[in-house]
């Protein structure tokens, strides 16, 4: 039990910054897809 309540406050801690990143990476896909649609895309973007 002891070794549970160890683990929990560290996994917390990364599971604050994974939820921030996919945060931004949603907000950063919805902006690309609303550019996308105002504009021709560039081909450079692309991976």
């Amino acid at each position: 039990m002891s070794n549970i309540d160890r683990a929990l406050p560290a996994a917390q801690k990364e599971i604050i910054p994974l939820t921030q990143l996919v945060t931004n990476i949603t907000e950063t896909l919805q902006l690309q897809t609303e550019k996308q649609h105002t504009r021709i895309p560039d081909p450079s973007i692309r991976a």
